[in-house]
Order: C-alpha cells, then structure tokens, then sequence
C-alpha cells in the first residue's frame, strides 16, 4: 500500500466512521447555518460570530485528514468544505429571514480550513 491512499489496517477499518462522522459535522454546520438565529443572544465581543465560524471550519477541515489518507482526497475534501461555506453564505441570503450574507463570514470559514492546511503543510504541499 505504498499509494498512501490507506494508512494502515487499523485505519481502513475505522474510515467508514470517520466518513460517518464527518458527514455529521456536514449537517450541523447546514443547521446552524440555515437555521433561525437564537433569540437573545448577545456576543463576547463584536463579530464574535467570526471566531465560530473558523473553528468549525478548522474542525471539519481537520476530521478530513484523518478521512482521507491520500494527497489528492485530502485536497477535495478541503475545497468541499470552502464550497460548503460559500454555499452556506448565498443560502443565507437567499432562504433565510433572520441571517445576511456575510463576506467576512466568507473569510473566517476559509481562514479555518486555511489553518489546517498551514499545519498539513508537509502532507499536502498547498502552502
């Protein structure tokens, strides 16, 4: 299995969880994007909101790597994640009554997934 495509034994025998999971995190992000805005919420500080959106971002990104073992998964899988969020912006604007479209919300998603490819440097030579 020199094609890096499968870890291990071990490993190819949880991927279909890991998938599973991920997958998860696909629908909550969906939910939390598209759903309504929770009443009375105030922010620790302004664009608070930004900071969620890396670090969800930078977890879905995150759970890839260990879903996908080759260089070229990894790849789609990250710019699956940038589409998501670029997806989730429009569909705010377009489905929802309660959320904007938010340019920086734009950026705050891919600054997540940019930092996981900022620490995955060496496995997929992006950066």
């Amino acid at each position: 299995m020199s094609d890096g495509s499968v870890v291990s034994i071990e490993g190819a025998r949880w991927r279909g969880a890991w998938l599973a999971l991920w997958a998860v995190g696909w629908i909550v992000c969906v939910v939390l994007s598209l759903g309504p805005a929770v009443p009375g919420a105030v922010p620790l500080f302004p664009h608070a909101d930004k900071l969620n959106h890396a670090l969800a971002y930078a977890a879905l990104a995150w759970w890839a790597m260990g879903c996908f073992a080759s260089t070229a998964g990894r790849r789609r899988a990250l710019l699956s994640l940038l589409m998501l969020g670029a997806a989730m912006e429009w569909a705010q604007g377009a489905f929802t009554v309660d959320r904007q479209r938010d340019g920086l919300d734009l950026v705050a998603n891919a600054v997540g997934v940019g930092l996981v490819i900022r620490s995955e440097t060496n496995i997929l030579k992006v950066v």
